[in-house]
């Protein structure tokens, strides 16, 4: 695999890294490995922006 030289990376590059990293432990195949990682990007998606408490305890009900 070939990757593009940056001299400098940002935040969504870093998520990304530590995402894959995640599912690297957690999976074996590729393909497993791409489904872990799109259940849990959706499941950020779904819960919103969580910018007071209140918006945290959804999560826990």
């Amino acid at each position: 695999m070939k990757v593009a030289r940056y001299p400098v990376h940002g935040q969504g590059v870093e998520r990304n890294v530590r995402e894959v990293a995640v599912a690297t432990e957690s999976v074996f195949e590729a393909q497993r490995r791409d489904r872990f990682i799109r259940a849990r990007m959706a499941q950020c998606f779904s819960t919103g922006p969580l910018r007071i408490k209140k918006d945290q305890t959804k999560i826990c009900q």
